[in-house]
């Protein structure tokens, strides 16, 4: 039997319900502090609201969580890396997780982030420079196994929150993900190992709701290989207008979106300050690609994805299977 078999006929059970905003953004916060940011040694994005404060957290910590996730990848044990991990906590960030109810919350909650890293479910969180919006540093889902066509991809979940009206126009112009209901006609916030898939204008995965909105699958529109990114499409008019600030793979590829050469020349007095640096920020970062992958755009689709994906991959191989990093490729 394929090793992979069984993996996809598990039903994705997530036990975690969000019960508010300020809750979902505590534990988005918390959870990719203590467990996402020590993985990939640097700060991914938070959320803000009503911020928590995560102080206490030092290199020594990182650097004792980099060990305890080596020991979960060799022996698959969620709740004894979850009791070790609460047992390292600073004990300002503790505090935030005194009550009982809370710790089986947080525990339900950062579920999916341990089965991205656990090995035998195939996928790999790794760090991306593409966008600018991340000031090139932002976070990328590789599949290392073989996806199946219309699979329930396994560990690529989050819950979801409804927003009102007030939360949506002070979340506008910000960088959270955040999705429309067709159902229930409201914006919905999504967090979780969800995500972190990034959009593609030609995306090989597409987001699935359960559980009345409250989560968000993926799920795979065709066979997705092994070192290929996973993505979605987020929307039409999700960068823009027609996307028009796009940096996706496809995009670039095609010289679409930000990658087109009229948005290089659009400048006037009347554009506004934060357009015209986002588009200052698109060139440089186009010009930089441009530079870089001069060397390699005659090799096949395969080749490519795989030699960007080394250098970027490499640091959590490091961290995650023992410096034994040589042997991924």
């Amino acid at each position: 039997m394929d090793k992979w078999t069984s993996l996809t006929q598990r039903i994705p059970i997530f036990n975690f319900k969000a019960t508010n905003l300020t809750e979902l953004c505590k534990f988005h916060d918390l959870s990719t502090a203590i467990i996402i940011d020590p993985l990939l040694e640097f700060e991914t994005h938070k959320m803000g609201k009503d911020s928590i404060q995560l102080e206490g957290i030092s290199e020594n910590f990182n650097c004792l969580v980099r060990t305890k996730l080596q020991s979960f990848i060799k022996n698959n044990d969620y709740k004894h890396f979850y009791e070790e991990l609460l047992a390292l906590l600073p004990k300002k960030i503790s505090k935030l997780l005194d009550i009982p109810t809370d710790r089986c919350r947080f525990f339900h909650y950062i579920e999916p982030y341990l089965q991205i890293i656990d090995p035998k479910n195939g996928l790999l969180l790794a760090k991306t420079t593409r966008y600018t919006r991340d000031n090139g540093m932002g976070v990328k889902i590789l599949a290392l196994r073989q996806i199946k066509a219309k699979e329930v991809i396994f560990g690529l979940i989050g819950p979801t929150v409804a927003l009102t009206k007030q939360e949506e126009s002070e979340m506008a112009n910000s960088d959270f993900s955040i999705t429309y209901s067709l159902k229930t006609k409201r914006q919905l916030l999504m967090v979780g190992s969800s995500a972190f898939v990034n959009h593609d204008c030609n995306p090989n995965a597409y987001l699935m709701t359960s559980g009345n909105n409250q989560f968000m699958h993926v799920v795979a529109i065709r066979t997705i290989p092994i070192w290929e990114e996973i993505t979605v499409f987020y929307g039409k008019h999700y960068f823009g207008p027609g996307n028009e600030f796009c940096q996706c793979q496809t995009c670039e590829d095609k010289k679409q979106g930000a990658f087109q050469q009229h948005n290089k020349v659009i400048f006037s007095k009347k554009t506004p300050d934060w357009i015209a640096q986002k588009l200052k920020d698109i060139e440089a970062i186009t010009n930089k690609n441009n530079n870089s992958l001069s060397q390699t755009r005659r090799t096949t689709r395969s080749r490519l994805s795989k030699s960007i994906s080394q250098d970027s991959i490499r640091n959590t191989y490091d961290i995650m299977y023992n410096n034994n990093s040589d042997n991924i490729i």
